[in-house]
């Protein structure tokens, strides 16, 4: 008799070699236990496989349906919009996290961002600074914010958003709050100063 584990096992193993027989082996999973998010979330990685974000999209909500908290599954269902660049959904993809989780902030920040939200996109940011338990993980993620960091200021003061000196205020906080100032926060505040 097989198991939910036997199922995603065997999906696993053929997802690579024989990904049509994978997805058939993870549907009759789904025949047997319609309830087992785990069957919902290993299609939707199948079709990531693929680049069918549609097909991503409609499994990872149907594994939501039954794991309503799980974060890898909110995750990778706002991911996929972001690739299909369906910025609002991603966002209420991600809004459905319950805890912090940095992957996530990040991902929503860059959404914010496509949407020219410089308030909602400050705001996830700032939580990620604000966040005490997991300051490794900010670091290590800090790198790839940069770019986003650079994009937001430049937009902020072209629409003179943000006052210079309120603008140094945030730039400084994230350097105390990252330990480590980065090249582009440096050249941000001097950008300020100049102003």
């Amino acid at each position: 008799m097989n198991t939910v584990n036997n199922y995603i096992a065997q999906v696993r193993h053929l997802a690579e070699r024989n990904w049509i027989k994978a997805v058939s082996i993870a549907e009759e999973g789904i025949k047997a236990f319609p309830n087992e998010p785990l069957l919902y979330a290993e299609l939707g990685y199948l079709y990531i496989q693929k680049e069918n974000h549609k097909g991503a999209i409609e499994y990872f909500t149907k594994a939501l349906k039954y794991a309503p908290d799980n974060n890898e599954y909110i995750f990778n269902l706002g991911t996929t919009y972001l690739k299909l660049e369906k910025f609002e959904e991603s966002i209420k993809a991600y809004d459905r996290a319950k805890s912090y989780v940095p992957e996530i902030l990040f991902n929503k920040t860059y959404a914010y961002r496509m949407t020219d939200n410089t308030e909602k996109e400050f705001e996830c940011l700032k939580q990620m600074a604000d966040n005490k338990y997991r300051k490794e993980e900010i670091l290590a993620m800090f790198w790839r914010i940069n770019l986003t960091l650079l994009m937001s200021f430049q937009t902020l003061q072209r629409k003179k958003a943000l006052s210079p000196i309120l603008l140094l205020c945030i730039l400084m906080e994230m350097i105390w709050e990252s330990y480590s100032p980065s090249v582009t926060i440096l050249v941000l505040i001097k950008s300020c100063l100049k102003r």
